[in-house]
């Protein structure tokens, strides 16, 4: 092949790649959120406790060995999710991506974003991205993909004038997810201290039976769960004291 029939075989690649890539950011909303995986096609019109973001740090339990295992030590992380493959999550450390271990070890930073408030989750289709939740200049809240490799966020529109839509962001906001047969959840606790009431919040799981405390954080606040893609695990904030 010559050289000019070569260089118009990159274009006409370049073009269909370009083509494919805005294919996919033009799909339906409602499309992009349901091929992540926890969001459920018919969301709870209720938000349970725990739905306001608190920092803190990445813990995973095994709600069939009743094991937990701390993920990070120095704070700051928040809505952790699975990677593909279940060996590494991701989460956000502030406004920073991160990777960590599944295994233990130090995470890694991977991109810097502009006013992230939560990620959601990932689609087995689409492993390259994870969905995230924005907020804009004015606190209104925004859905974007951002791309692993490169930090770059494609905003995924929606109708704010829609009833479906706003209820929707509603369910990204929230903490309840549901993977098939398993829902995990953030179930508000209390006992009575010496002091007084002492009010805290728990991850719980269930398949079907009773469900079962993962967390049994004990007087000090827990959430943003999230399960792994295996079913085997389920990842959550453990709030410092």
């Amino acid at each position: 092949m010559t050289r000019a029939p070569r260089a118009l075989a990159a274009v006409v690649a370049l073009v269909l790649l370009t083509a494919l890539d805005a294919s996919a950011q033009r799909r339906p909303f409602l499309q992009v959120l349901l091929e992540v995986a926890g969001i459920s096609a018919t969301p709870s019109a209720l938000r349970g406790p725990g739905d306001e973001l608190e920092d803190g740090d990445v813990w995973m339990a095994g709600p069939g060995e009743r094991t937990q295992v701390r993920l990070t030590r120095d704070g700051g992380y928040r809505s952790p999710v699975f990677a593909p493959g279940d060996r590494t999550l991701l989460a956000l450390r502030r406004s920073v991506l991160v990777e960590v271990p599944a295994t233990g070890g130090d995470a890694r930073a991977l991109h810097a974003l502009v006013r992230p408030s939560k990620l959601v989750g990932l689609s087995r289709d689409r492993p390259h991205e994870v969905l995230a939740l924005f907020e804009d200049a004015g606190g209104l809240p925004w859905l974007g993909l951002v791309a692993l490799a490169s930090g770059q966020v494609t905003p995924v529109p929606h109708d704010r004038a829609s009833r479906e839509h706003r209820a929707m962001i509603a369910h990204v906001k929230d903490w309840e997810r549901v993977y098939g047969g398993t829902t995990v959840y953030v179930k508000a606790e209390t006992t009575q201290g010496l002091a007084g009431a002492v009010e805290w919040t728990d991850v719980y799981v269930t398949r079907g039976g009773d469900p079962v405390n993962v967390s049994r954080c004990d007087g000090v606040r827990c959430g943003q769960p999230a399960l792994s893609h295996d079913g085997r695990h389920v990842a959550f904030v453990k709030a410092t004291r």
